[in-house]
């Protein structure tokens, strides 16, 4: 949705720990950096975005595109895909792609139920 001309998205994830995690964000840059902002406020780390891309992988007006992306958590990467015809889904799942990475190897420390968000 739209809010002062700001692109605002709100999320609700369950990670492993049963507990619904919300997160809101409104891009100046538009949705996609809404969702990103929406995502990063859902976990207890300062997750940076290094790097995205988007290429075309299909032909057409329904062309379906690969998002890739680098996030980084105390220096080190994690990367993210996601395809999809919209080009904010595919974006939204490389970023949980990339989240799905860092949560594994954190051992659930980033969407845990302890400690502050």
């Amino acid at each position: 949705s739209k809010m002062d001309g700001k692109s605002k998205v709100t999320f609700e994830l369950i990670p492993h720990t049963g507990e619904t995690k919300t997160g809101t964000g409104a891009g100046d840059d538009g949705p996609v950096d809404a969702v990103y902002k929406a995502l990063k406020s859902i976990t207890r780390a300062d997750v940076q975005l290094e790097k995205y891309s988007i290429e075309a992988i299909t032909d057409g007006s329904s062309a379906e595109g690969k998002v890739f992306i680098e996030l980084k958590i105390d220096g080190t990467p994690f990367h993210g895909y996601g395809t999809h015809t919209d080009v904010v889904v595919a974006s939204t799942l490389a970023y949980l792609d990339a989240l799905n990475d860092m949560e594994s190897k954190s051992r659930g420390w980033l969407l845990s139920q302890e400690g502050d968000l």
